[in-house]
């Protein structure tokens, strides 16, 4: 088993993240902290086997995108550093080319 590439969170998947947190804790509270775990595990979970989800060159150079229940993970992998940028973190509704 190799070991996980170094995580970054950009500050817009920060703000994405929050943004979530907010918008369900307007009907559930409790729920909206979870929700964030779940997708903050996720974004551990790529790191881990970065090269496990598609390569989406039609929204970006050297990103991928991750699907988690309803939102997507969208990160870029940059193997030379062994690193991984996530970049979004988005409902699947919203349209991801434009969002990196």
């Amino acid at each position: 088993m190799s070991v996980p590439a170094r995580l970054l969170i950009s500050p817009r998947a920060a703000a994405d993240l929050e943004e979530l947190a907010d918008f369900i804790a307007r009907d559930n509270p409790a729920r909206a902290a979870s929700s964030v775990a779940e997708l903050e595990r996720q974004c551990r979970t790529v790191a881990a086997q970065p090269e496990l989800y598609p390569a989406r060159p039609d929204i970006a150079p050297q990103v991928r995108v991750a699907a988690y229940r309803r939102y997507l993970v969208i990160y870029r992998w940059l193997p030379e550093s062994a690193v991984v940028r996530i970049e979004r973190g988005l409902h699947g509704a919203r349209h991801s080319q434009g969002q990196v």
